[in-house]
């Protein structure tokens, strides 16, 4: 039977149970207080009995014939797993929770998902190289990083890769005797040592290059130090103005001058910047790049790259690879000298330099396709230092003669 016609059949009964307990009175009244139905006092002790029975049958709580009560279900959050108590003589279905809450209404319960585990990261190491101890013939004195960049720290102070010391980009011009410092006309040019100078002004008149007017304006300036006993030079060409005199000391990082584009520079403002041994003349040059000293952490990569008799080969490219991590290094491919008409080192006899390298491994690469030959040598470069890589062509095997001799 639902809740509603369990409500009504109480009301019901409560109102029979009122109506017996007042006829139950009158009968009481009539039979125990009226003269007229005085009865013997056992009669009256069979009424009272009686009475009593009828009132205690007639409660509000007594069940009615056929009536199925329904169960009361008292909401309560519940923390645990409910259990119901299986009644024995008492009429209601109780819960029996393991704590109960001040909620009136029941809470899900909420099955956690499994959170998936984060994976761990790990570094891929690249491989790392312990550098080798100097060579012998490293520490014997044939380093002379004596000179300042010429140019100040704040404008382009490293030198140019297109047309570097030896080069003839391809052709197109006469074989470097120096090396650029591009930067814009009016760019403070500086001395790159201590000494005094020697020539200030155009070479129009005097002859410093292979024609007349060749730097434009120019300053030369001699240095005291000598290099095995002969003195050293540099030259400043292309300038846009001279600010010294000859005879004037000076000392590194004085300004001797101004950017420009004077004599064969045709207007292209850049520093034009050369090393001359022994005498200020256009056949006694040096590569830059073995003399200015190198930035902070890097070194200079000279080599020799030989025919099998040992003589130099001009104008052969060159790979040169970093070894640990090829994104610290974009690949740079170096050009040999183009010919005899530029000088080498009077200590590495070099026929090419790579200058401002980042310290550590690397590996150079020459491919002869029509001799079928690679030749590769991995080196450490040092900073602060030069590093010297030999590579030598091995020589044609001689054809075995065809056939049996006659």
């Amino acid at each position: 039977m639902g809740t509603e016609a369990f409500n009504c059949s109480v009301v019901v009964a409560n109102r029979v149970a009122e109506t017996a307990s007042a006829v139950v009175m009158v009968v009481w009244d009539n039979l125990v207080n009226r003269e007229r139905y005085r009865l013997r006092p056992v009669t009256r002790l069979a009424w009272l009995i009686l009475i009593v029975c009828c009132l205690g049958a007639c409660g509000p709580n007594q069940a009615l014939d056929g009536v199925a009560l329904a169960p009361v279900v008292v909401h309560t959050a519940v923390i645990g797993t409910p259990t119901a108590a299986v009644p024995s003589t008492t009429r209601y279905l109780t819960w029996t929770p393991t704590q109960t809450g001040a909620i009136a209404s029941p809470i899900p319960t909420w099955t956690p998902s499994v959170t998936p585990a984060v994976p761990t990261l790990v570094a891929t190491r690249i491989a790392t190289f312990t550098p080798p101890r100097l060579p012998a013939d490293m520490r014997d004195g044939r380093d002379h990083y004596w000179f300042d960049r010429p140019i100040p720290a704040d404008q382009v102070n490293w030198t140019d890769r297109i047309y570097p010391y030896g080069s003839t980009r391809g052709g197109l011009l006469p074989t470097h005797r120096g090396v650029e410092f591009i930067n814009p006309e009016g760019v403070p040019v500086l001395a790159a040592g201590d000494g005094t100078v020697v020539t200030a002004g155009a070479d129009d008149q005097v002859l410093f290059g292979p024609q007349p007017d060749y730097y434009g304006l120019l300053v030369v300036i001699r240095h005291e130090q000598l290099f095995h006993e002969r003195r050293v030079y540099t030259l400043y060409g292309h300038l846009s103005q001279v600010l010294v005199t000859e005879g004037q000391v000076v000392a590194s990082g004085d300004t001797v001058g101004l950017v420009g584009g004077t004599g064969v520079a045709n207007g292209g403002a850049h520093l034009h910047f050369e090393i001359r041994i022994g005498h200020n003349g256009y056949e006694e040059t040096r590569n830059p790049d073995l003399w200015l000293r190198p930035f902070p952490n890097r070194g200079t990569l000279a080599g020799r790259l030989l025919w099998a008799d040992g003589s130099y080969v001009y104008g052969a490219p060159l790979l040169v690879q970093r070894l640990d991590d090829p994104t610290r290094f974009v690949n740079r491919t170096i050009y040999t000298y183009a010919d005899t008409t530029v000088n080498p080192d009077d200590g590495w006899q070099e026929n090419f330099a790579a200058p401002d390298v980042e310290a550590g491994p690397y590996l150079v690469t020459f491919r002869h396709s029509e001799w079928g030959q690679v030749l590769q040598e991995a080196v450490w470069v040092y900073p602060g230092e030069t590093t010297l890589v030999t590579l030598q062509l091995r020589p044609l095997a001689t054809p075995e003669p065809s056939g049996t001799p006659q």
